[in-house]
């Protein structure tokens, strides 16, 4: 979720009682929200109870926010928080997994060919589709940092884990999502750059493209049912 002048004008809004607002404020951040959820969760019926119990808070505790222009930063650490205690409540055995040491990942130091490079938009679409199949514990801390640009200070405070703890995600995510692109490419016969945040956050930001919510209307009757 990035800040926009529509977001910090429809958070004054709401922030002020003004009719219709927090509507605006459900039209221009839901579908975020729902690609946010969904990621992580999968399951559509858990999807539908978090993206509610999201805006749920939000309606609530907008007295929270010290500042407008300070909103997408808001909003992003409740649905880092929020999918924490997803994950705690229902991928335990991932989180005992890793305490265990079970996600470690050796980089893939052999050499490709001089093959052509992989073009822009394959790579991206080829990452789109391991990112899809890492963990959920990785998922959500892939959102949070190259997605939402969170600090691993900040993801540590919102997930209370150790820093140590998603720096190792963060080595995880990288070096399994390189070691995946450098297996497809020598598949190929492909040459290609190495995986970075950059290219981690393009391809979260063109899958985020086709999540679009159309029911804002009916969640936001959902969220202000007396």
């Amino acid at each position: 979720m990035q800040t926009s002048y529509e977001l910090i004008q429809a958070t004054k809004g709401v922030i002020s009682k003004k009719p219709d607002a927090f509507l605006k404020f459900m039209e221009l951040t839901t579908s975020d929200m729902f690609f946010q959820v969904k990621f992580v969760v999968c399951d559509d019926a858990f999807v539908n109870q978090e993206l509610t119990a999201l805006y749920k808070y939000f309606k609530k505790n907008f007295f929270l926010l010290e500042n407008p222009n300070g909103v997408a930063e808001w909003i992003n650490g409740v649905a880092t928080e929020q999918s924490d205690r997803w994950l705690l409540k229902n991928k335990r055995d991932q989180l005992d997994a890793e305490k265990k040491g079970t996600y470690t990942a050796i980089p893939d130091k052999d050499a490709l060919g001089p093959g052509l490079e992989i073009e822009s938009i394959e790579y991206t679409q080829v990452l789109v589709d391991f990112l899809c199949k890492l963990p959920e514990i990785h998922r959500s801390t892939a959102l949070a940092f190259y997605y939402n640009d969170e600090d691993i200070n900040a993801i540590s405070e919102f997930m209370s884990v150790d820093k140590s703890v998603i720096k190792s995600r963060v080595n995880y995510i990288e070096t399994t999502l390189n070691n995946q692109m450098k297996k497809y490419c020598r598949q190929k016969g492909l040459s290609m750059h190495k995986v970075d945040p950059g290219r981690i956050r393009i391809a979260l930001c063109e899958l985020s493209k086709m999540y679009k919510y159309p029911y804002s209307k009916e969640l936001y009757d959902v969220i202000t049912a007396k």
